[in-house]
This record gives C-alpha cells, sequence and structure tokens, in this order.
C-alpha cells in the first residue's frame, strides 16, 4: 500500500489490509485476498472513497463486481468513474473503457463512459 493510502486510512480510521492492489500510480503491488469476494468490494469500495481519482480502483471493484454476478453495478461504477474524472476535465483511459466492454459484452450496457472522441 503506497504510504498517502496507509496514512489516508489510518487517518480516515480505516481498516485496510497490508497488502494491497495498486500504488497510485495505479501499479499492481499485491492482490487482495480473493477468498472473500464481498469483503474484498467493501475494502476496495472504502479504498475508492480515499484515492477518488485512482482509475485502478475502479477497474479492480467492477471486476469483483462482475463476477459476483452484479452487472448493472459494473455499469454504475464505470460511470462514476468517468464523472470523477470529468472533475478533472479527464477521461477514462482506453483500458477502462475496453475492461468495461469486456465486462458487460454478453449484456447490453452502454459502456460508452461519455467519451468525446
Amino acid at each position: 500500500m503506497s504510504r498517502y493510502l496507509r496514512a489516508r486510512a489510518k487517518h480516515k480510521g480505516a481498516e485496510l489490509p497490508d497488502l494491497w492492489l495498486a500504488d497510485r500510480g495505479g501499479k499492481r503491488l499485491a492482490p487482495i485476498d480473493d477468498t472473500d469476494p464481498e469483503q474484498a468490494l467493501i475494502l476496495l469500495e472504502r479504498a475508492r472513497t480515499l484515492d477518488r481519482y485512482n482509475e485502478t480502483l475502479y477497474q479492480e471493484i467492477a471486476r469483483l463486481q462482475a463476477r459476483l454476478g452484479q452487472h448493472d453495478a459494473v455499469v454504475r461504477t464505470f460511470a462514476l468513474l468517468a464523472k470523477t474524472l470529468a472533475e478533472l476535465e479527464e477521461d477514462p483511459s482506453q483500458e477502462a473503457v475496453a475492461l468495461c466492454e469486456f465486462l458487460q459484452r454478453s449484456r447490453s450496457a452502454d459502456c460508452s463512459l461519455g467519451r468525446t472522441d
């Protein structure tokens, strides 16, 4: 876990695991224990509130939501990512768009994420 995220978690009283999935740059550091995907999803959602602009967190949340069969939540997660990044006048990465499309391929969900290109 990055020092930034650990400090923010400590300040907010959050209990986050020592092994974390990404640093602030989005580089994967270690997987979250996936033996309890619902608990992992709770931890990822908590981390997202601490690091709102970390696109990797949204992607990992969406992967878990898809794994848990929460396909509508996948679309909402990517819509939230697009809205959050719009605050910075940024769009989700091509990787994020591709992941959304991949996770929803068998469904008719709109994964355009409001891209302007």
